[in-house]
């Protein structure tokens, strides 16, 4: 009777042994299953967390630049090697988020007004603006266009991506076929 005691003893813990190896390897399968999936994971984060820009006009090193998603021209500014003594940032919202494909030029404190150097006062400018990009001030220097028009046309873009025609702005309510004609001649897609 004892040594079947002992027997059946031996046996059970055997399996129960096997039990406890198959187990802690099947643990171990899973984890490494879970490291391979948050690998793929922080690769694929990685390529989409970087954008391109290019930087022109009163910088030290003009040029295209690969940085990180979300920063601002501030900080291509600073990878551009700063900006030059002749630079006019009046203009330039240094706190802007850029997005991959984006030009950023530097005007200097000598160009005429143009699209990047927009007048000092606070008339409506004349250069055209681009509806894929401008902020909602910017927007208001197109005549015709108060400050709840421009937030329209902002949550729309933000709503619905990108315009992809200028013709697309009378899908922005408020914005008809006569306030389209008044407006067109001074915005722009790039």
């Amino acid at each position: 009777m004892k040594k079947t005691y002992i027997i059946a003893s031996t046996c059970i813990l055997i399996l129960g042994g096997v039990y406890f190896v198959q187990m802690y390897n099947k643990d171990n399968e899973y984890d490494d299953i879970y490291i391979e999936e948050n690998s793929i994971v922080e690769e694929t984060k990685t390529e989409i967390d970087t954008i391109k820009v290019h930087i022109a006009g009163e910088v030290l090193n003009e040029g295209i630049y690969e940085i990180e998603a979300g920063s601002r021209i501030d900080d291509v500014i600073k990878i551009a090697g700063n900006i030059k003594e002749n630079a006019d940032l009046t203009n330039i919202n240094l706190a802007y988020e850029l997005s991959d494909g984006e030009k950023i030029y530097i005007p200097s404190i000598f160009d005429e007004e143009s699209e990047y150097n927009l007048s000092s006062d606070n008339k409506k400018s004349s250069s055209k603006i681009n509806i894929n990009k401008a902020n909602v001030e910017e927007l208001q220097k197109i005549n015709g266009i108060g400050e709840s028009l421009a937030n329209r046309i902002v949550n729309y873009r933000k709503e619905n991506g990108k315009f992809s025609t200028i013709e697309e702005l009378k899908n922005v309510s408020g914005i008809g076929d006569k306030k389209y004609e008044s407006i067109k001649e001074y915005v722009v897609i790039k």
